[in-house]
């Protein structure tokens, strides 16, 4: 840290929380996607895969559709609407896990020279992202301002990383 003070502990502390908050988010978002998945691949929707299942693998359908991703064996039998909203969800959670850890680094790098610049940057991110989320599961179109807001913390907590990268290199 540049200057360890009362003060920066405190601002770092606040970036570390927006990552434990995103994480927590993800998490939050991966058990959503698991539960859509339960409502839509349920028993009775799989159990019509049973008989070809065990004649060429053995055993019953798996359980929740797996390893179908929204586009495989089983999402093709699926309704448009419950496809649709399926694979809205998917693209939520992929979206946030190809993002999570640049951020996270981010976030981090950044907090040893601008941790509340880091904090901030991580909470707009984090808001920004509640916001992608809830509007994408609605539909796509209604994503944007949450994109808009996720791309704010994302593009900044990247430029403020090499900032501190660059003020790092700086440092006797």
């Amino acid at each position: 840290m540049a200057y360890p003070d009362n003060t920066t502990i405190g601002h770092q502390g606040l970036a570390f929380l927006s990552i434990l908050l995103i994480v927590l988010e993800y998490e939050m978002v991966t058990i959503a996607q698991v539960f859509k998945r339960g409502k839509v691949f349920n028993k009775e929707f799989m159990s019509q895969f049973d008989e070809q299942h065990e004649k060429e693998v053995g055993g019953k359908a798996p359980a929740l559709g797996y390893p179908d991703t929204g586009n495989g064996r089983y999402a093709a039998r699926l309704n448009y609407g419950d496809w649709f909203s399926f694979n809205n969800w998917q693209r939520v959670h992929y979206n946030f896990l190809e993002q999570i850890t640049p951020m996270i680094i981010w976030i981090f790098i950044g907090s040893f020279y601008q941790p509340l610049a880091a904090a901030i940057l991580g909470f707009v991110y984090f808001f920004g992202r509640i916001f992608y989320s809830i509007g994408y599961c609605k539909s796509p179109k209604h994503r944007t301002a949450g994109a808009i807001i996720c791309d704010l913390g994302y593009i900044g907590a990247f430029i403020l990383s090499i900032v501190s990268i660059a003020q790092w290199q700086k440092y006797d």
